[in-house]
């Protein structure tokens, strides 16, 4: 029997409980284990669950109606999930439970992660809904000045029409970032080319260099490296940690941008010496729409989605590889993405 059922009985009267020989493998006993006594086995089950068990027993030889619960044991110490299926029988004048466990703790996993992930869902509308609804509100209240007052001094109109435009511009970026995100859910496949890793840097280092006019901006060694991956992705990746460093880095304040090759794997890093991250922020800044602190310090809008870094996070890990960020011992952050590296033959 591989399928992790068990067989068993419990005696009411003698207060022991017998199983067949696969107890073994799902208690993790001895394997000659085929009895023991009520109070032993009570000790193999979570404390949670222990009372509910004994109630669960108690109650089926008082009502003789079938006893069902699910339990969690600890083996080698692990959590397994068990469900506990029995019925009450008379065995030479005595009361029994014959009944069956059956090891389902891939079911509750399963369940766990849906659960998990089902709630995450209705997080991520939740909080769409409430990033929607900002931009939204801007566009229609500044579009509705306009038509209220007509004659309003040009400069004001115009102003008016230019915060409609921004809002509407920074509405764009959020369907689009939802999108990609939508995308990565559905575990959409990528292009896998040979790529060589400086050049594509290169290339999202020339696109940022516009963006970072009133900053410091230096490209360190690019070594040259390879890996197997997207190139549009890649260079996407980048550009999400470049324009993070400078929107949270001060005018005049410095961004590098280096890479290196190492063993079995590549790793470029973005530095900037701007404002900084919390410690505690460190995990939660991929979170989706998570933004940190800093961005509240500085009173100002930072001006993005809040998604840019959980699809830098998506990109990477669809490479097989990871992105975090360190706190700079001179101040700043420091991103860094690791990245299996393409090793050519001969």
């Amino acid at each position: 029997n591989s399928s992790g059922v068990v067989f068993w009985q419990w005696v009411e009267s003698r207060q022991k409980i017998i199983f067949d020989g696969l107890a073994s493998a799902l208690f993790g006993l001895p394997p000659e284990t085929r009895y023991m006594d009520a109070s032993t086995f009570l000790n193999l089950i979570l404390e949670e669950d222990r009372t509910t068990f004994e109630r669960s027993i108690q109650q089926a030889f008082e009502t003789l109606e079938r006893h069902a619960t699910d339990i969690r044991i600890l083996r080698r110490g692990q959590i397994r999930w068990v469900q506990v299926r029995g019925k009450v029988a008379l065995e030479d004048s005595i009361q029994v439970i014959n009944g069956v466990f059956l090891d389902i703790t891939e079911r509750k996993l399963i369940e766990l992660r849906l659960r998990e992930l089902n709630e995450a869902q209705k997080r991520f509308v939740s909080d769409a809904a409430h990033e929607l609804r900002a931009p939204l509100t801007s566009i229609q209240g500044n579009l509705e000045l306009v038509r209220l007052y007509p004659q309003m001094p040009p400069d004001e109109q115009l102003g008016a029409i230019g915060d409609a435009e921004r809002e509407a511009a920074r509405l764009g970026r959020l369907v689009a970032d939802l999108l990609t995100l939508a995308r990565g859910d559905r575990g959409v496949e990528m292009m896998e080319d040979d790529l060589k890793l400086d050049e594509v840097l290169q290339e999202a280092w020339r696109s940022a260099l516009p963006l970072g006019r009133n900053h410091w901006m230096e490209l360190l060694t690019l070594e040259a490296c390879r890996v197997l991956g997207d190139r549009d992705r890649l260079k996407q990746l980048t550009l999400i940690l470049l324009e993070n460093a400078l929107k949270y880095t001060p005018p005049d304040g410095k961004i590098t941008l280096e890479l290196k090759c190492l063993e079995g794997h590549v790793e470029f890093r973005v530095s900037d010496n701007g404002v900084g991250i919390a410690e505690t922020d460190l995990e939660r800044v991929f979170e989706r729409f998570y933004r940190t602190d800093e961005a509240r310090v500085r009173g100002e809008d930072p001006g993005g989605t809040g998604l840019g870094l959980s699809i830098g996070k998506w990109i990477a890990e669809l490479h097989g590889g990871k992105v975090w960020l360190e706190r700079a011992d001179a101040g700043g952050t420091v991103a860094v993405v690791r990245l299996p590296r393409l090793e050519l033959e001969g």
